[in-house]
């Protein structure tokens, strides 16, 4: 039986650098997640009267997937079905796509309109 690395045409040391990139990757996620829950729980040790300000930021996120999720669709074809894609599957890829949609329209429109009221302030 071939190694999994032969079918895609790489050599032992080819496989091996892949398979430490990916650990590497792996410990980068971990000190990246483990940033994104101890930073902003130190800085509202720090500065309690800015918690408001961080909740209604997780909020208005909560809002952008709850909007994505609704306008999503859960339609599967047989060719992602045979890959093991389910309805609740689709819809969840079809709420981020969308989110990712509603963001960059939202980041956008707050850019031309900041641009706008400089021009009439």
């Amino acid at each position: 039986m071939e190694p999994i690395c032969g079918k895609f045409g790489l050599s032992d040391l080819g496989c091996n650098g892949v398979g430490w990139g990916l650990y590497l990757g792996y410990v980068l996620l971990a000190l990246v997640l483990l940033s994104l829950i101890i930073l902003p729980i130190m800085n509202m040790i720090k500065a309690p009267k800015e918690i408001g300000k961080t909740f209604m930021s997780i909020g208005g996120i909560l809002v952008f997937f709850l909007i994505a999720y609704m306008l999503s669709g859960s339609e599967v074809t047989v060719k992602y079905s045979s890959l093991g894609v389910t309805e609740f599957g689709s819809k969840i890829i079809g709420a981020g796509i969308i989110m990712f949609y509603l963001t960059i329209v939202s980041a956008l429109g707050a850019i031309v309109l900041s641009e706008v009221r400089k021009v009439f302030l």
